[in-house]
């Protein structure tokens, strides 16, 4: 099965496995091929999630060679996620596990940040015309669960993933990340758990990666905090595997992808299965947990207090 054959299979909504819960996208989309090297086709497609507005695309970029890219585009509205984005990315790793083709994934922002987590302009312009408990719902039923959607793709993917982290990766867009194989990140990167600025719990495994990479400590504080930290320390403590140029990112993502790929594909895949089947049931009770959690905190006044007074902002 080649990309493009999983691609439309899941656009028909079968052949391809993506997480409980998360059905096949109506979001429309465009494709477009062009040479990049001889021999190698890539189709760009871009995926209107939420509305058409230009800075709610997200851009996929996918190729028949053994290493595809998935890019986070929103950057007007600092590469935050929404609910159409989040289904959108879970059946597109899917489709990419699925793929005979491909061999690997390089998760990526665009160059100046890769992921924010939640969009709080959404949220401020929900707030303001529907009310705290639009908001409160919103969040419990549609926007965390599918997040988790995502995460738990990315999480079980039997292929390599490589984030490729430029700029900010914070609450969400650092769960992203901390779901992926390895984790390469550029001189400027900024890291953080800021849900704790929301009165939340991260919703999306942080809070059980975290303390798994860079120790219980240091993890309890950062996540009390929501205090944001560099690349170098983030690699001196083990929660992003390497530090690099901010303009050599990518390729150095592209080039580990590319060492992962040398073991047999039936070896490799088997050799993730393994690496991660020890956590499998701790993320499943973690992502449990967590969600069970926040929908608990989102019914607090002073949560919810907290909340709009950050919303107010936006």
């Amino acid at each position: 099965m080649t990309a493009d054959d999983a691609f439309r299979d899941v656009d028909r909504g079968r052949g391809c496995r993506h997480p409980a819960g998360v059905g096949t996208s109506s979001a429309p989309w465009s494709a477009r091929t062009s040479e990049r090297s001889v021999g190698v086709r890539t189709v760009e497609i871009t995926v209107t999630a939420v509305d058409n507005l230009p800075d709610r695309d997200v851009g996929l970029v996918v190729s028949e060679a053994e290493i595809s890219t998935v890019r986070i585009s929103r950057e007007r509205r600092g590469n935050s996620v929404t609910p159409a984005l989040m289904d959108e990315l879970a059946v597109r790793i899917g489709a990419l596990d699925e793929s005979d083709a491909v061999r690997g994934v390089v998760l990526s922002g665009t160059e100046r940040i890769f992921c924010s987590g939640a969009d709080l302009t959404e949220l401020g312009e929900m707030w303001r015309s529907q009310g705290t408990e639009a908001v409160v719902e919103y969040l419990s039923e549609r926007w965390m669960p599918s997040v988790q959607a995502a995460l738990r793709a990315v999480w079980y993917a039997r292929l390599p993933i490589v984030a490729a982290v430029n700029g900010a990766a914070t609450a969400g867009g650092l769960d992203l990340a901390l779901c992926c194989t390895y984790r390469v990140a550029g001189t400027s990167a900024r890291l953080g758990e800021t849900y704790v600025r929301l009165g939340l719990v991260p919703v999306a495994g942080g809070s059980a990666l975290l303390p798994w990479l860079g120790g219980m400590g240091r993890a309890g504080y950062l996540l009390l905090t929501g205090q944001l930290f560099p690349a170098d320390q983030a690699v001196q403590w083990g929660i992003v595997d390497e530090v690099v140029e901010d303009h050599a990112v990518v390729d150095t993502a592209t080039q580990r992808v590319a060492e992962m790929c040398e073991a047999e594909p039936a070896t490799a895949r088997e050799l993730l299965r393994l690496v991660r089947s020890t956590d499998d049931a701790r993320f499943e009770h973690h992502l449990d947990h967590a969600l069970k959690v926040n929908r608990e905190l989102l019914r607090r006044h002073e949560v919810q207090a907290k909340l709009t007074g950050t919303l107010r902002a936006y």
